[in-house]
This record gives structure tokens, sequence and C-alpha cells, in this order.
């Protein structure tokens, strides 16, 4: 299936509320099809609208949108907002709940400080209950 799609300074967001993210990327994960998924907010608009590379590189992945500052650019360019704000600081723990099979994941773009608080080191357990061995 199409995901709907809003193009906002040369970056694709896809246009989906929580529940539709969620299926998607688990989808992913149960066909084992690979999905590179990235969560921008208005500091990934100016950076990329700078950087033709880094623009580029965004291309190979699902773009989440992340925040007000988004959302205030799609309301500018049309007319409405994102159905759900899918941040990483929310959408992440909801995914990690609903997933039942151990994963590696990698958090990339945070201090080390943040990716630790999200992980027990005595048995591969994320800060919310689930599994993330690996």
């Amino acid at each position: 299936m199409p995901v709907p799609d809003r193009w906002i300074l040369g970056v694709k967001f896809a246009v989906l509320n929580r529940s539709q993210a969620l299926e998607l990327v688990g989808g992913a994960l149960d066909s084992g099809k690979q999905l590179k998924v990235a969560f921008a907010n208005a500091n990934t608009l100016n950076l990329a609208f700078k950087d033709a590379t880094y623009r580029l590189a965004l291309d190979s992945f699902l773009i989440l949108n992340d925040g007000i500052g988004v959302d205030l650019a799609s309301w500018m360019k049309f007319g409405c907002a994102f159905p759900d704000n899918l941040n990483g600081t929310d959408f992440v723990p909801s995914f990690l709940s609903a997933v039942c099979k151990p994963l590696r994941i990698y958090l990339i773009g945070s201090s080390s400080e943040a990716a630790s608080r999200s992980y027990s080191p005595g048995g591969g357990i994320w800060a919310g209950g689930g599994s993330a061995r690996g």
C-alpha cells in the first residue's frame, strides 16, 4: 500500500497516524524487509535544506514527523498539521512495547547518556520493558 506523503523543504514525510506508523514498521519487521526510519524535526529540515548530501541520504528513510516546527511548516504549506506527532520519544517506546521478539536496535543522533538510560545492561531490556537483546 502506498504511503501518503508531504514534501517540506525537500524532505519527504510519511503522513500517518500513530497506529498506521506502528503497523507499517511492524509489518516490515515481520516480513524481514529492511526499513530505515528517521524522525525529522525543524532542525532536520534546516540541515537538509542547506546540505544536499544530507537531504539525499534522507531519501532512503521512512521519515516521521517530530514536533511543532514540522507541524507549523505543514500548516503553512498544506493547510493542515500531521495526524499525530510521531517523535522518537513517543513512537519508539510504543513500538518496542508492541514487539514480541528480540531485536537489535541502534540509536543514532543522541548522546550516549540518553541511549544508556533506555537500556538495562544486565539483561538487554529496554527501560519500557520490551526486549532489546542482540
